[in-house]
């Protein structure tokens, strides 16, 4: 596989999160066929990732609600759509989310967040902030291990335009990158770390 973005720097602060174009004849498969190859091609990405990271992972476990389990102190996760898939791995709680960019319905935007944070993304309401608010917290959920139906108790706090934004989740910030290509976006949980995106 060729990887974009290569990268010389080994150190265990930086994250190494893997983007992975699904090939087209993913699209002539059947339903069924398709989510599974798709699935599949989500967690090579984390390898991929652990590679890169230097850092050994064996199994991919989840929980019982369907959560990534930390193998040997490694956290990974990871995320998929029709075209693009992603992963990663950290020795720190690990989230990332990827979305293609789409219309919505205004009533979907009182489901991600509230009017104060919305005021807090520049009163902006488009489409391109919808996903970033919507992959920022997706990021933070996965890393703490819950789910969609604490969308609302993850808050923003401070939008960082473009870049990123920093959310409360649990009595803690987090620092969350965002990536954007071929109409999609990309979040994950950054922190202190530094981020080397990886593109296949």
């Amino acid at each position: 596989m060729n990887l974009i973005a290569q990268n010389d720097s080994h150190g265990k602060n930086v994250l190494h999160p893997v983007i992975l174009t699904v090939p087209n004849q993913f699209f002539s498969f059947s339903m069924p066929q398709r989510v599974k190859g798709i699935s599949k091609l989500s967690r090579e990405t984390v390898f991929i990732s652990a590679h890169l990271s230097h850092l050994a992972i064996q199994q991919l476990k989840q929980t019982s609600i369907g959560m990534p389990e930390p193998d040997n102190g490694v956290y990974w996760s990871v995320s998929h759509k029709p075209k693009l898939v992603c992963g990663v791995v950290s020795t720190c709680k690990a989230g990332i989310d990827i979305e293609e960019l789409r219309p919505q319905q205004q009533s979907m935007y009182a489901y991600v967040a509230s009017d104060e944070e919305w005021e807090c993304i520049n009163g902006s309401r488009s489409k391109r902030s919808f996903f970033r608010c919507w992959t920022a917290k997706e990021a933070v959920l996965k890393a703490e291990g819950t789910g969609i139906p604490d969308l609302l108790k993850c808050h923003v706090i401070e939008d960082l335009g473009d870049t990123g934004m920093i959310l409360d989740y649990h009595d803690r910030q987090w620092i969350i990158e965002h990536y954007y290509l071929n109409n999609h976006i990309a979040a994950i949980v950054k922190d202190k770390m530094d981020i080397e995106w990886h593109l296949i």
